[in-house]
């Protein structure tokens, strides 16, 4: 709107006065936004809905042509006050006022051979109190998240530490261990989905903790595997470790949060296991690189289902999922949020996370860690050494061909 009106003064100027004033103020006097083309004396060009607003922010009962300078400024200096408005970017701002909301924006142009100022303004009073209400209703949600899933924890734990003592002791039938194993299993489950939305709460709310200290990567890497070994066996498939002799002597002491390390990899690899056919292998590489010291550079590779290359996008948003009929099958019970927490963590610890996949294929999923400071950082956006979030790790192993 601005650029048009812009520009029939530019043209009126080169047509030397093609419109009257009268004719330019019929033209604005049909918007229902408030226009006004004001130098620092006069005012050239308003409408009826510019007065009407004007009076409403300044609580003046009059509005004249000779005066809007005056109270144009009193509004730019009622906009300097704190509280008194959201400012959108440097042209534009909202107005709050006890009564309406009201956007104003400005533009520095030129009228008849003068400096002036093209000012719009709209009434956005339904729009500001409709936004109000879905910000409350979001806190709303996200505290309900934070509470239900606190309180489920504990009793969660309880349940299985319970389910734990009886599934270990030979005292009971087998068959009877073996239905507790069931309830175990979906006891566990309900915990993975707590703890997912209690961190999906903690990024929401950038409370979020990396606790950062000296760790052997590699053998964080091994107890991963043998943790998620039961899981792959019974799904038929054999999970492999490639490292090479340079990078498992660099990785013995590294600086990173080993938790939330193999909490990445867990989701990984739960993944790929459940995506990878019978007698295939998952394989997890790590190397470094001469040019990169401070990071070393995994991947998790399945030669399963793949993923279409219109769906790279939604894997990483919050609650993404794949709701075709072959993902849902091999994926009934994931929220999605796992690839999500997992890139806002791989963010945080390294370089992002990047994704190559061919449907019907396979996937690979490459992550970076950096050799960070050993102290409690608090999740924040930026990444170390100007590395952007999500970017591709320079070492051979991500540059190197992909499936």
């Amino acid at each position: 709107l601005m650029l048009s009106i812009n520009r029939i003064l530019v043209e009126n100027d080169l047509f030397q006065g093609r419109y009257k004033s009268k004719d330019l103020e019929s033209i604005v006097n049909c918007l229902t936004l408030g226009i006004v083309v004001s130098t620092s004396t006069s005012a050239l060009i308003y409408n009826s809905s510019f007065t009407s607003l004007l009076r409403e922010c300044l609580a003046v009962e009059e509005v004249r042509r000779e005066n809007i300078p005056e109270l144009l400024k009193n509004l730019h200096q009622k906009t300097q006050q704190r509280g008194s408005v959201k400012r959108l970017d440097a042209e534009t701002m909202i107005f709050l006022t006890p009564e309406k909301s009201v956007e104003l924006s400005y533009k520095q142009i030129s009228c008849q051979d003068q400096d002036a100022q093209l000012v719009i303004m709209r009434d956005v009073t339904q729009t500001q109190r409709v936004i109000k209400e879905l910000e409350e209703i979001d806190q709303f949600k996200t505290n309900l998240i934070r509470t239900v899933s606190h309180d489920f924890r504990t009793p969660l734990n309880a349940i299985l530490n319970g389910l734990d003592l009886v599934l270990h002791n030979p005292k009971f039938p087998e068959t009877f261990r073996k239905l507790t194993s069931l309830s175990h299993q979906a006891a566990q489950f309900l915990l993975y989905l707590v703890n997912d939305l209690l961190d999906y709460y903690q990024l929401k709310t950038q409370s979020f903790l990396t606790v950062v200290q000296e760790c052997n990567i590699l053998k964080l890497v091994q107890e991963t595997v043998q943790l998620l070994s039961p899981k792959a066996s019974s799904a038929g498939v054999t999970l492999i470790v490639n490292i090479d002799d340079k990078t498992e002597k660099l990785v013995q002491r590294w600086r990173t949060d080993p938790m939330r390390f193999q909490q990445i990899l867990i989701n990984l690899l739960t993944n790929a296991i459940k995506y990878a056919p019978k007698k295939s292998e998952v394989v997890v590489r790590m190397e470094s690189s001469a040019s990169e010291p401070d990071f070393v550079f995994l991947e998790v590779e399945d030669r399963g289902l793949g993923i279409k290359e219109e769906d790279f996008d939604c894997l990483f948003k919050e609650f993404g999922r794949l709701v075709d009929e072959e993902n849902l099958a091999r994926n009934p019970k994931g929220v999605g949020l796992g690839l999500w927490i997992c890139k806002k963590l791989c963010d945080e610890l390294g370089q992002g996370i990047n994704l190559q996949s061919k449907y019907g294929k396979g996937t690979t999923f490459g992550f970076s860690l950096q050799n960070l400071a050993i102290t409690d950082t608090e999740m924040t956006t930026t990444t170390p050494n100007d590395h952007s979030p999500g970017s591709t790790p320079s070492s051979s192993l991500t540059n190197s061909p992909r499936i």
